[in-house]
């Protein structure tokens, strides 16, 4: 089923993140304003407990070039058939992206697909970004777009670290390990925007106590850099 969307904004992150928080952690989703700059006030910023210490979160995370399609995998350009199964996402009326599961390596495997005439035809998008038998801990099903140009993939489930952009429509695709759980990946265009990923980052503590919810921006995927953090209510 065909999902029309525009650019993600803040505030799908923020429901997103509140809706985790409720099922999950029980952070305050009022507090939690991904478009919140370093000069936020200082109560919305992470204080350390003394009993719980949170982890330092990175400054900046650079992302690694994945290298074009392996040999035996499907080639950037090559036809999809419509009907594949996933979310599809559009920057406008003619461009869009998705994850397709295409038969790759003996098994089946995530590719990034597009599509430039409104969705009725697709076409590989750049090389396989995850093979489940072999990458488990990379997996990527939630599509998101930031104009025409640049698409970005990370797991809706929280289920690791990865976050993959292209800025240049598929040509090139930069891989990066953010320091904890992709919570959530939105873009804006508005003056000084780009992409926001909300990190649940790693915690100490056994009784979850002391974590944190830390945000970090890149224009295009391949420098990520920290901006501020929230605390965990328990």
């Amino acid at each position: 089923m065909v999902r029309w969307s525009s650019s993600p904004r803040t505030p799908l992150a923020v429901a997103l993140l509140g809706s985790l928080a409720i099922a999950g952690c029980g952070a305050s989703a009022a507090a939690m304003r991904p478009g919140a700059s370093s000069a936020s006030p200082a109560a919305h910023r992470t204080s350390a407990s003394p009993a719980h210490p949170s982890p330092t979160p990175p400054r900046v995370i650079s992302a690694r070039r994945l290298a074009p399609a392996a040999p035996g995998g499907r080639r950037p350009g090559t036809i999809v058939a419509a009907n594949f199964t996933g979310v599809r996402v559009f920057a406008n009326r003619w461009v869009g992206f998705s994850l397709a599961e295409l038969p790759a390596f003996g098994g089946f495997g995530t590719y990034p697909v597009a599509s430039g005439d409104g969705g009725r035809t697709w076409r590989i998008a750049g090389p396989l970004l995850h093979a489940p038998a072999a990458q488990g801990a990379i997996a990527v099903d939630q599509p998101g777009v930031l104009g025409p140009r640049l698409f970005f993939a990370w797991c809706a489930a929280a289920c690791d670290t990865v976050v993959d952009v292209t800025p240049d429509g598929g040509r090139t695709w930069w891989q990066a390990f953010l320091p904890g759980s992709v919570l959530a990946v939105t873009g804006s265009e508005a003056a000084g925007g780009g992409l926001t990923a909300v990190v649940a980052a790693p915690t100490t503590a056994a009784d979850g106590r002391g974590a944190a919810v830390w945000f970090y921006t890149s224009p295009t995927g391949r420098r990520w850099t920290y901006r501020y953090s929230l605390s965990v209510v328990s």
